[in-house]
């Protein structure tokens, strides 16, 4: 996201991710959010924005049905209930694409493709008279899951050519060679957590985590595998690093916290 404007440049008046008014992001009239993490949705709550969608009128945010409603029941977004606008998963939707003075101009098809990065996360997947974009925003997709996305493929099977694609690149360095899967990770965790708690019964797991969403399946299997319920604390802790002490063990970084007691 640090290189990333917002703006889609074969349909400029689009901008995906992005709603500072320095960029030139305020010139689009249509708006894409691909998930509700904070560094996809700077300037989202300022009021620049919101008053740029109320004296305009037309436009519009788009998002998935999950996102809606976590927009809508976060207080720090939820003033922008009024020009929210979920779109389907997996459906092909013809949106109209205004000019600054309110015509419309143009017209596109949008089609939502699940990311697996984390609640509501989406791609979007943008055909018209600019060729076909692809934006993939934050994504987890296993090998072979793109063959299994219909959208991306035409009526013969074969895949759709694509003209742009718009991806993230965050972890393409020599670094992240190999990602291990949900699967390991969670296998790790389960492990490194029953130990801990094994230890004795004033011995606690504590996770301190970077964004508000994602971390729902880890808590869940925690529950399913082991036992254990979370028990969520209110505050932040802001902690950056691993941390060990006589009777604790601090995992993640900072955030929301979620505890995990010994029996």
């Amino acid at each position: 996201m640090s290189t990333f404007d917002g703006v889609i440049k074969e349909y400029p008046l689009i901008s995906i991710d992005n709603f500072l008014e320095k960029s030139s992001n305020f010139q689009s009239t249509v708006f894409f959010l691909s998930h509700c993490h904070e560094d996809h949705m700077r300037g989202l709550a300022k009021d620049k924005f919101f008053d740029l969608l109320v004296s305009r009128g037309f436009s519009r945010l788009y998002v998935s049905d999950v996102s809606e409603h976590l927009l809508k029941n976060d207080e720090k977004y939820c003033h922008l209930s009024k020009y929210l606008v979920s779109l389907p998963l997996e459906h092909p939707t013809i949106l109209d694409i205004y000019d600054e003075g309110g015509t419309v101009c143009s017209r596109i098809v949008v089609t939502l493709l699940t990311a697996g990065h984390c609640p509501g996360s989406v791609m979007f997947l943008l055909e018209g008279e600019n060729g076909r974009v692809l934006y993939t925003g934050d994504f987890r997709i296993p090998i072979g899951g793109s063959a299994r996305m219909p959208d991306l493929h035409d009526k013969n099977g074969r895949l759709k050519p694509i003209d742009s694609l718009y991806i993230d690149t965050t972890f393409c360095t020599e670094d992240y060679l190999y990602i291990p899967t949900r699967e390991e990770c969670l296998k790790e965790i389960l492990k490194i957590v029953e130990n801990w708690l094994s230890k004795g019964p004033d011995h606690i797991v504590r996770f301190v985590c970077p964004a508000k969403y994602a971390y729902e399946f880890v808590f869940v299997e925690i529950f399913k595998q082991l036992g254990e319920k979370a028990h969520v604390m209110i505050y932040n802790m802001q902690l950056s690093i691993i941390k060990y002490t006589e009777s604790q063990l601090l995992i993640s970084y900072q955030f929301i916290e979620t505890t995990f007691l010994s029996h």
